[in-house]
């Protein structure tokens, strides 16, 4: 199985020789307070992480430990790129590009990891071992979008492309319906939203509109399905309310119109 998702080159100055206890101490000495200094110092380790050679397990487990910190740290820049305005200041560009390469970094870390399974799996265990990357490079590849989208910058080049391999792989093996421990994600509803966010054109929308169909999405999206209409065709559809015996929640309705509105 040969997949032609978009990897860094390798690169022989760059070397990554932290073992894992060594990381995990580095780790909690970054200044956590600081986010952005602290993503310029992951994306500095992860660079060499990606492009050095290294066994699939010990990546997926390096990218782990990484993406664990990453989770801490990127709700303060997503924040500070929530509030901003064009033009961007000088500050505010630059968490744009750090929040846009930790990101890059991460995806290329788990990305990595399944070029190097994928060229030694053996078919027992496929499925387990495939699923914890795939999601999270999937994650990784949304978010940076989304980072994107908030700033009006232009999509990363290949990161559709990327989505849609690492969703076809997921429906391939069986887990694109599959979360993982602690997640309740899936491969397909991380593609679903990325795809009804993409339809909503954010680089058309106001300021903080984004945001705004990103809670719709976290409310209402599993009320959307992709449906397989030919071999190579993929549209989704979106499902009307189900109602339950307690009744709809309020607000339910009118929120679900403009989570339509946007998309359609």
């Amino acid at each position: 199985m040969t997949l032609a998702l978009t990897l860094p080159r390798p690169d022989t100055k760059l070397r990554f020789a932290l073992t894992r206890g060594e990381l995990g101490k580095w780790l909690d000495t970054l200044p956590v307070g600081n986010a952005p200094e602290a993503a310029r110092c992951l994306v500095q380790q992860l660079s060499a992480i990606n492009r050095t050679s290294l066994g699939a397990p010990y990546r997926v487990e390096l990218a782990e430990l990484f993406c664990s910190k990453l989770e801490a740290i990127l709700p303060a820049l997503e924040a500070e790129l929530a509030q901003a305005t064009l033009p961007l200041t000088g500050k505010r560009r630059a968490i744009a590009t750090v929040a846009d390469e930790a990101l890059a970094e991460l995806t290329y870390a788990y990305m990595s990891a399944l070029a190097s399974l994928s060229a030694s799996l053996i078919p027992f265990g496929v499925r387990r071992r495939l699923q914890r990357p795939v999601l999270q490079a999937m994650r990784a590849l949304a978010r940076r979008l989304t980072v994107g989208y908030r700033v009006y910058a232009p999509r990363p080049a290949t990161a559709w492309q990327d989505l849609h391999l690492l969703h076809r792989l997921a429906s391939k093996h069986g887990i694109a319906e599959t979360p993982i421990a602690g997640s309740a994600e899936t491969p397909s509803s991380v593609y679903r939203n990325a795809l009804l966010l993409a339809f909503a054109q954010p680089h058309k929308l106001m300021h903080g509109e984004v945001d705004r169909i990103l809670a719709y999405l976290a409310a209402f999206g599993d009320r959307s399905i992709l449906v397989y209409r030919f071999p190579k065709v993929l549209t989704i559809r979106l499902m009307p309310d189900r109602i339950s015996s307690t009744g709809k929640p309020p607000g339910r309705d009118s929120s679900r119109e403009h989570l339509a509105r946007f998309v359609a």
